[in-house]
Order: structure tokens, then C-alpha cells, then sequence
């Protein structure tokens, strides 16, 4: 009797888990932060082009943060990118770049180097002529020596791009 029992029960524990398993499958899909907090009356915006006051010496990078910028936005759709009388405008900075060394062999030979970088961008609703806010998001990316100049240049693009998620996430989320 007592064996029919726990089936009873394991029944009863294996509907449970099905159902918390399939709300968990089903109910991500329907939730989205895009547009969570992005006020009903910005529909434009312009992104300026990026700015570099970081002196690191490669002109190329304010160019790559401003077309990575601009394709992110054009993929989350939250916002009209325009150039004329926009709603909202984002002025980026790229106010640094630094490099340290991040691993160091045990012959004492540096093996890996270290990117970092830092952009002020500042975010400002054109309509109610207000600046929503200003943010300084930092991101950084590891490279091997061996690689050089490429590889340097490569880990400050991979580090934009995740400045550049950075900003749209804090635009269109509020974060």
C-alpha cells in the first residue's frame, strides 16, 4: 500500500515539474526589454559621430564605435535613425584607451596584454530639451603579444562593440 502511495505522489511531483518547466520554456520568449523604457515620444534619433579623445593615435576606432553604434541601433529598432531633427541624440566619446600587461611567463616575458576602454556618451531628449543622462561604460578585452599591432587593434574593436551593447542596452532599458 505504501508503494501505491508514493506513485500517488510522484504523480503529483511530476505534474508540478512539468509545469514549472514548461511556464520556464514558454514565458522567456514573451518577455522583451527592448523599448522597456524608451519614453513615447522619442521616435528619432541621431547618433553624433563618435569622438576620440582617448590620444591613443588611431584615428580608425572613433569611425568603428560610431558605425557599430549605428548598426545596433539599426538592428534593435527601437528608434528612426535620422540626421534632421531627431527626437533623442547620443553623443559618444571615446575618452580612453589603456593597455597593461595581463600575463607575464614564467621566464618573465610578457605573454598577454590587456585593452581597456572608455567611452562618455551622453544621452539627451531633443523635445523636452533635457539631457536624459550621461555615462562613462568601460569595457575590456585580453590579446596575445604575438599577435601585435592586429591583435591590439582587434581586442579595442571587440572592446567597442561591447561598449557598444552597453549603450544601447542603457538607452532602450534604462540601465
Amino acid at each position: 500500500m505504501k508503494f501505491l502511495s508514493f506513485f500517488r505522489h510522484s504523480k503529483v511531483i511530476v505534474l508540478t515539474l512539468f509545469c514549472i518547466v514548461t511556464v520556464c520554456g514558454v514565458f522567456p520568449g514573451c518577455y522583451s526589454f527592448t523599448g522597456a523604457s524608451v519614453p513615447s515620444h522619442l521616435k528619432t534619433l541621431e547618433i553624433a559621430t563618435a569622438e576620440d579623445k582617448s590620444g591613443f593615435g588611431v584615428a580608425i576606432f572613433r569611425q568603428s564605435l560610431t558605425e557599430l553604434l549605428l548598426d545596433k541601433f539599426r538592428r534593435d529598432n527601437s528608434f528612426e535613425l535620422v540626421r534632421e531633427r531627431p527626437d533623442a541624440r547620443l553623443t559618444p566619446t571615446i575618452v580612453s584607451i589603456t593597455e597593461e600587461v595581463a600575463l607575464v611567463t614564467s621566464g618573465e616575458l610578457e605573454d598577454k596584454r590587456k585593452v581597456t576602454v572608455r567611452v562618455q556618451v551622453v544621452y539627451d531628449d531633443l523635445v523636452k530639451h533635457k539631457q536624459v543622462w550621461s555615462k562613462t561604460p568601460e569595457q575590456f578585452e585580453v590579446y596575445n603579444v604575438s599577435e601585435g599591432i592586429e591583435g591590439r587593434n582587434n581586442a579595442v574593436r571587440l572592446a567597442l562593440e561591447r561598449v557598444a551593447d552597453d549603450i544601447l542596452l542603457a538607452v532602450v532599458s534604462g540601465w
